[in-house]
């Protein structure tokens, strides 16, 4: 299994895991380079939290070039607005049940948002607590990955906004509001 990683935007939570910003560009060529080099990662299976029309689209890129490479990619969307939280519990046990199911089927998943600070933080945060992990704890390892990000210091912190640090943070002591 590869240790690459496909930019520095972006960071390993486990052998199968990776989390960061968008993957793709405006224009079709820049986002065929940029899905390459995730592909070329051994990144089979991307969770979008972003919403339908807040970005291109790269879904039909990544089905084509996939395609092209002989490679199984699939292409997962659980929207949330950006700055925000999910709206219901069942939509963050959604989100947690596709990435344990696309994990478990053996796919290196990519779990983005648009820059790739606040909702994958608050992804990744409420993927570490059924691991056992305190919100706290898992706060504090999302921020000693963050640390390793090209562009933490034009975002300091994963998850972005104290709502989402306070989601977690409610995510890990078995509630959230």
């Amino acid at each position: 299994m590869s240790t690459l990683l496909p930019h520095g935007n972006c960071y390993r939570v486990n052998p199968q895991f990776i989390a960061g910003e968008y993957p793709a560009s405006p224009d079709q060529a820049t986002t065929a380079e940029k899905l390459g080099r995730h592909l070329d990662a051994g990144i089979t299976a991307f969770l979008d939290l972003t919403e339908a029309g807040e970005l291109r689209s790269y879904a039909a890129d990544l089905a084509a070039l996939a395609t092209h490479h002989g490679i199984a990619a699939l292409h997962r969307r659980h929207p949330i607005r950006d700055l925000n939280v999910p709206a219901t519990p069942a939509h963050m046990v959604a989100i947690l049940d596709e990435l344990d199911t696309a994990m478990g089927a053996a796919h290196r998943v990519y779990l983005h948002g648009g820059g790739g600070s606040g909702r994958p933080g608050r992804g990744v945060g409420g993927g570490l607590v059924p691991q056992g992990m305190t919100g706290g704890d898992a706060l504090a390892t999302i921020a000693r990955h963050w640390e390793h990000v090209e562009k933490r210091w034009r975002a300091p912190r994963s998850p972005e906004t104290a709502e989402q640090h306070a989601y977690v943070r409610a995510w890990g002591q078995g509630g959230v509001r």
